[in-house]
């Protein structure tokens, strides 16, 4: 089990459907650390701060995640063996996303992370700068990427080493976001059946600080994430303890090749009033660990077996109810996030979507007794 972080701030369905779980590799500064996880759990995602980038051994350790972020900054000078940059490899093929920072890109250029470099969609430089800011101008739309931003914005930097890359263009076949002057600031493409987007910059703490910047490393996310499989459909129902309302109108569902633990690919789901779904399957058939989730509802993992010509169906996946702040677990933050809107329906100030666990248009008893009943739980 893997305890996910959500942010307290899905207030609505839009934030909860664009929801990504996300490896962040530490940098070993606690303070680094802490902004990438604020930047992207407001942005809507869950996020975990895992191992050491240096550390890195195999796909277990990313498998169940759908995107993983690479700073290498405070911890540069590292260098993957080639094994571990083809765990990455295969990891972005099967339908992981991946987005990495500025030094990735500066050691790519100088000898590092030959065999990841065939999935960076950035060409290759070593030429770098310590400017005091940053402008970022819009190359191609992409309502995905754009989304909350302006055209062109700037923001102060950071020197962790320098602050960027001169970047002259992306790969063919890859798309410039964003550029910085003459420089390829933002670049993403698909790999497989994944994406990747790098960063010209190191993405330091006064980036992390500013919400346009905020908002884009978010959308990268969002964007790295947004590339389902197009395989063998599933179709089954998802069953909200307690519900008394409709349910959501999306969740969020992820697979994970049962065989060798890859992630294979994220889809968010249409849900009909009763919770039934009908999302398509990985690319290849095969037997996969189905993580689903909606609402407030904790992780569930569900057994699926695909095959070329038929649709499967996995039957009642059912979620226990509780979590209104999404972090995969009932605890006394859900408690404090029911208390605070008890006794609201959807027109008083008070109101929190999150804590109406039964979705009946009230926060009351029955919400409360929901979350009694599953305090401490935690979701697969």
């Amino acid at each position: 089990m893997k305890r996910f972080v959500w942010s307290s701030l899905l207030l609505g369905l839009g934030a909860a459907s664009q929801a990504a779980s996300i490896y962040v590799f530490s940098c070993t500064n606690a303070a680094q650390d802490t902004y990438i996880y604020d930047a992207l759990t407001a942005a809507g995602h869950n996020v975990v701060i895992g191992q050491d980038v240096t550390t890195f051994t195999n796909l277990s350790v990313v498998s169940q995640y759908e995107a993983v972020y690479v700073q290498a900054n405070f911890n540069w000078g590292f260098n993957w063996n080639a094994a571990q940059q083809q765990t990455m490899v295969d990891y972005v093929n099967s339908g992981g996303g991946l987005v990495t920072a500025e030094w990735v890109l500066w050691m790519q250029a100088t000898g590092f992370f030959q065999t990841l470099a065939s999935i960076l969609p950035s060409t290759a430089s070593s030429s770098w700068d310590g400017v005091g800011s940053i402008t970022y101008t819009r190359n191609t739309a992409n309502a995905i990427m754009d989304t909350n931003l302006p055209a062109t914005f700037t923001m102060p930097t950071t020197s962790i080493g320098g602050v960027r890359t001169h970047i002259p263009s992306a790969k063919a076949g890859a798309t410039t976001f964003y550029g910085d002057g003459t420089y390829a600031a933002v670049t993403g493409w698909n790999v497989g059946n994944g994406r990747v987007v790098n960063f010209h910059s190191v993405n330091g703490q006064n980036q992390l600080a500013d919400p346009n910047f905020r908002n884009l490393l978010g959308n990268a996310f969002t964007w790295t994430t947004s590339n389902p499989p197009t395989g063998p459909g599933v179709t089954g129902r998802l069953a909200l303890q307690g519900i008394a309302g409709p349910m959501p109108p999306n969740a969020s569902f992820y697979y994970v090749n049962a065989a060798n633990n890859v992630g294979s690919g994220r889809v968010v789901g249409t849900l009909d009033a009763s919770g039934n779904f009908t999302i398509p399957g990985p690319n290849i058939p095969g037997t996969y660990r189905l993580y689903s989730r909606a609402h407030s509802g904790l992780r569930k993992v569900a057994t699926v077996t695909t095959a070329t010509a038929t649709t499967f169906n996995v039957g009642v996946i059912n979620l226990k109810n509780g979590d209104a702040n999404n972090d995969n677990i009932v605890d006394i933050a859900d408690y404090d996030i029911l208390a605070r809107a008890f006794g609201a329906v959807p027109t008083a100030s008070t109101w929190d979507l999150r804590a109406d666990f039964n979705r009946d248009q009230i926060i009351d008893i029955a919400d409360y007794t929901l979350l009694s009943g599953n305090f401490s739980s935690i979701g697969d």
